[in-house]
């Protein structure tokens, strides 16, 4: 199921040192074409050789930017890419092809992928009920629903959790009470006493005959999940292991592309969703930067059907079995009376085998549609010039936004990035909080308490642009209600940022935040 561990650290390893020790060479080559145009030691002053070497790099530079400038990537991802190739051409073009692919992937995969799945989804009508009782809403799902091909449900019923230690518990039980299959996919699995009670239950659960399929993603697990571990999770009966993209087996030695869903499915009657991974820390047992904030969804009805299909994607994707996906829905309309409620949700996935850039899409039509307010809650804010722009028109229209960044960073670089995308919201009239108990990890936008969004994407370019991520849409839910309450709390523990303080921070944090933000598209 899985290369030797020791094996797969070692290919790792290597790898890692091999790009590092080619970015030197490279890096050493484009000083040394700088030097030589400038003093001429080696060529005696005649700089023939380097502009031939010079004018070599650069055309060829010039053919890599032709070739992504109709590409469907980001135009801030194009621009920095296009300025660090022009600026040195050798090194740039260079990394270019070592890191800044973008978020592609071979069409011949593509259609695999998508086509094993999209023509399976049935599609309610239910929505065309709402064009008439909210136009906002319907444009919405359609634009949600063109971009990826989901589709939207009713009969389902949504808790919101605004601490993950209460969703901890309900998942625990609800994992005790499977009876057909378990999935479970997450981003980051570490050690400590979250993974130990789930290990008893899924050793349990494997022993009474139930199938369980578990994914973790290579990268986001390697610093924290052990190999005796892994052995341990591959010995439970019936349980199959995958891990996505393993590292050591990859050519590419970029990270980009990494698998940073979290979804639980349950039986197919129950599923969660959120910014929580399998560690501690999301369950404070364990403190690191402060009170580590974030919140999840349970979804109990059809919602469930979209987790489904997001897992089996990523499954065939990390194993290529193609599992059947009617052998894993649960048909709520035979057995469960309707859940009585107005609510419609739609759960989706994002992306290298997606054309478009769903969730940014999303969040970019959210805030436009916007009338009263806007509110994100993110643990990065680093994003392009149409996100900001469109966030500062609501706020001169009038709407209220607000932002909740973490004070306390996890990555101190990450944190300058995000620091220095302030200005323009706030000198627009939006507020920026941050939350100063610890680490705001929770992902979520909601517009005029009408509609709302809770998955695994982040405000930035590494979520909108490279990583598979997943979330719910949510419409007239009684869930967005708990949601405006936990944001409310949070920034009432939070500290606003004025404008004032702002434009008088220290000049070396102005200096760091500039020279990160023109980078950050990169990174």
């Amino acid at each position: 199921m899985r290369k030797n561990s020791k094996e797969r650290i070692t290919t790792s390893i290597l790898k890692k040192i091999i790009t590092f020790f080619l970015i030197l060479i490279f890096l050493a080559i484009q000083l040394f074409l700088y030097y030589e145009l400038l003093f001429g030691v080696y060529f005696n002053n005649q700089k023939v050789w380097f502009w031939i070497v010079y004018f070599s790099c650069l055309f060829l530079g010039c053919i890599v930017i032709a070739s992504f400038y109709n590409k469907n990537i980001n135009t801030s991802y194009k621009l920095t890419w296009t300025i660090l190739i022009l600026l040195f051409p050798f090194f740039g073009t260079f990394c270019y092809f070592l890191y800044g692919n973008g978020r592609s992937m071979p069409r011949r995969k593509n259609k695999k992928i998508r086509a094993y799945l999209l023509n399976r989804i049935s599609k309610t009508r239910t929505k065309d009920l709402y064009l008439n009782k909210d136009q906002v809403g319907y444009n919405l799902l359609k634009g949600l629903e063109a971009s990826t091909g989901f589709t939207c449900y009713t009969n389902t019923e949504v808790t919101f959790y605004a601490n993950i230690r209460d969703k901890h518990l309900r998942f625990l039980e609800d994992l005790k009470a499977a009876k057909k299959y378990i999935f479970m996919e997450f981003f980051i699995v570490s050690e400590g006493k979250l993974l130990n009670q789930l290990y008893e239950i899924l050793l349990q659960k494997g022993q009474e005959g139930i199938p369980i399929y578990f994914i973790y993603d290579d990268v986001g697990s390697k610093a924290t999940l052990h190999s005796k571990t892994i052995k341990k999770l591959q010995s439970i009966p019936n349980l199959l292991l995958k891990a996505y993209a393993p590292f050591g087996q990859n050519m590419n030695p970029a990270i980009n592309y990494r698998d940073h869903r979290k979804i639980v499915v349950i039986d197919g009657k129950i599923a969660y969703c959120g910014g929580d991974n399998l560690a501690d820390e999301y369950i404070h047992e364990k403190v690191r930067f402060g009170y580590w904030r974030d919140n999840a969804l349970r979804l109990y009805g059809e919602g469930v059907h979209g987790f489904v299909y997001l897992f089996l994607e990523m499954w065939y994707m990390s194993s290529k079995e193609r599992l059947i996906p009617e052998e894993f829905l649960y048909d709520f309309s035979q057995h469960v009376p309707p859940i009585q409620n107005d609510s419609i949700v739609m759960p989706f996935g994002d992306g290298p085998t997606y054309q478009s850039h769903p969730s940014y899409n999303l969040f970019i039509n959210m805030i436009t549609s916007a009338q009263k307010s806007i509110r994100i809650s993110t643990p990065y804010f680093i994003i392009d010039k149409e996100f900001i722009n469109a966030l500062c028109r609501a706020a001169r229209n009038g709407v209220e936004v607000e932002i909740l960044v973490p004070a306390i960073p996890d990555k101190k670089m990450v944190f300058y990035m995000t620091r220095g995308h302030y200005e323009n919201v706030l000198q627009a009239g939006g507020k920026i909080y941050e939350y100063t108990p610890g680490f705001n990890h929770a992902k979520n936008v909601i517009i005029d308490s009408k509609y709302a969004f809770v998955g695994t994407t982040n405000t930035d370019y590494r979520s909108f642009f490279l990583h598979f991520e997943c979330g719910t849409f949510l419409m007239h839910d009684k869930s967005i209600v708990d949601m405006n309450k936990d944001f409310t709390d949070a920034i009432k523990q939070s500290n606003e940022i004025s404008l004032e303080s702002w434009k008088n921070r220290p000049l070396y944090q102005k200096f760091i935040e500039f020279l990160l933000t023109f980078l950050s598209p990169l990174l």
